[in-house]
């Protein structure tokens, strides 16, 4: 769920930080995905990058991931909205595998923010033209949306998608924050899955999810599988499609024990 970060009442963290806890994620994971509790209670940037153990200790998440109805409207009260306020948010459909279950995943959210007092309007839209208003910023209060990115790296799925320098393809509201991009800057000089890496990203993870600019749901569990052999080859929790990572093929190659062709 994004938001105009630099409007009322959006630019008010106690107001993001109530409308996260103003989800119930758990009920979304047993209501969406079969009953059986499945899915990925998702934060503000992928588990793969910070804390990739499973299953998810999703207290690394912080108190604002929390389901809390009352602490919201305490939130909300403190903001100088005892009683809410409206909203508007576009949103789109999709038959697609797992986006599928979008237009319920925002019903839900809709009646999860309804019972701190945010009255949210729903406006139903055709890809192309979120598309649209998406990558011309013209959408009203709130879009409900995915993010698109071009691969599995930590660039394509972090940097692009948060530092102020990112297209609009990318980064929805136009994020600004000077000091997240001086960590994600800091972090491009680290190499990736060394020890310092990691423990630069769980920071991000854990600034991000304080500072709540984007408030994230849950996103479908899967699996992939590769055969063993084949090495460098691009994939991540977060593989939807064909020809995701795609970019990165040239460095896949067979290990020795990979079969022998004729």
């Amino acid at each position: 769920m994004f938001m105009h970060l630099d409007r009322k009442p959006y630019d008010d963290v106690r107001v993001r930080r109530a409308m996260s806890m103003a989800i119930d994620r758990q009920r979304m994971r047993e209501i969406l995905y079969g009953g059986k509790g499945e899915g990925d209670v998702y934060g503000p940037i992928p588990w793969v990058w910070t804390w990739p153990q499973w299953p998810r200790d999703y207290s690394q998440l912080g108190p604002w991931y929390e389901y809390n109805p009352k602490k919201a409207k305490e939130l909300l009260a403190e903001a100088g909205y005892p009683n809410g306020f409206k909203a508007k948010m576009q949103y789109y459909t999709s038959a697609y595998g797992s986006l599928a279950s979008m237009e319920e995943g925002v019903l839900m959210t809709k009646e999860f923010l309804r019972a701190v007092g945010i009255d949210v309007e729903l406006v139903k839209m055709e890809l192309a033209a979120q598309n649209k208003i998406r990558s011309d910023g013209t959408w009203d209060d709130l879009l409900w949306d995915s993010i698109s990115v071009g691969g599995p790296g930590y660039d394509d799925m972090v940097y692009w998608t948060y530092h102020s320098s990112a297209s609009p393809a990318l980064s929805y509201d136009r994020l600004n924050d000077p000091a997240l991009d001086k960590m994600l800057e800091e972090q491009r000089k680290l190499k990736v899955g060394a020890p310092e890496h990691v423990k630069a990203a769980q920071d991000i993870f854990k600034y991000l999810a304080d500072k709540m600019y984007r408030v994230t749901t849950i996103t479908i569990t899967h699996y992939e599988v590769q055969h063993p052999w084949v090495q460098g080859g691009a994939s991540a929790p977060y593989n939807w499609w064909i020809g995701y990572g795609v970019y990165a093929h040239k460095y896949v190659w067979f290990g020795a024990k990979a079969p022998k062709r004729d």
